[in-house]
């Protein structure tokens, strides 16, 4: 049985291509966490 952190983990996943990014996010929130999903580098530094 695996055991999932009790608060939700907040991940910013930095991936130009747009199929990538849809498949990890998914896979992240499966496990519960909260993702950003940013295209290059300026736009993952506005996010922080």
């Amino acid at each position: 049985m695996e055991s999932y952190p009790s608060e939700k983990l907040r991940i910013l996943l930095f991936e130009d291509k747009s199929v990538l990014q849809q498949a990890v996010k998914n896979l992240l929130e499966n496990y519960g966490c909260s993702v950003l999903v940013a295209s290059n580098f300026s736009e993952a530094v506005k996010k922080i």
